[in-house]
């Protein structure tokens, strides 16, 4: 193999790594969970970009454990939070019924756009 194709091949390993990160985290995760990691994203995002907010569209997926139709958002403090503030994210698979999806995934580095305010 030659030089330029071998540091090419290098330089995309990071990149593979990164996808192969992201698609497991999808594939072993459900509605609530995938919310919480594009929260974390785009607060990461938010943080590079030096703006003083970012809006961003959530697109529930229905596979794995997701929702297919009109459904609801909870994020609330649960009933014997760790510290005060303490907040987990519930997804209902509908308007009506209690959430059906729910995670505290995001406080285990207490992220600022959920956590503590």
């Amino acid at each position: 193999m030659n030089r330029k194709r071998l540091f090419a091949a290098l330089l995309a390993l990071p990149v593979l790594a990164v996808v192969g990160f992201l698609t497991l985290e999808y594939l072993t995760s459900d509605a609530a969970t995938r919310l919480a990691f594009q929260i974390r994203n785009q607060s990461f995002l938010l943080r590079m970009s030096s703006q003083p907010a970012r809006t961003f569209t959530h697109s529930p997926a229905s596979w794995p454990n997701g929702v297919s139709s009109d459904y609801r958002i909870e994020i609330k403090e649960g009933s014997r939070p760790a510290y005060p503030g303490q907040r987990s994210i519930g997804v209902a698979r509908n308007l009506t019924e209690p959430t059906w999806y729910a995670t505290s995934y995001h406080i285990g580095d207490r992220c600022s756009v959920i956590g503590d305010q």
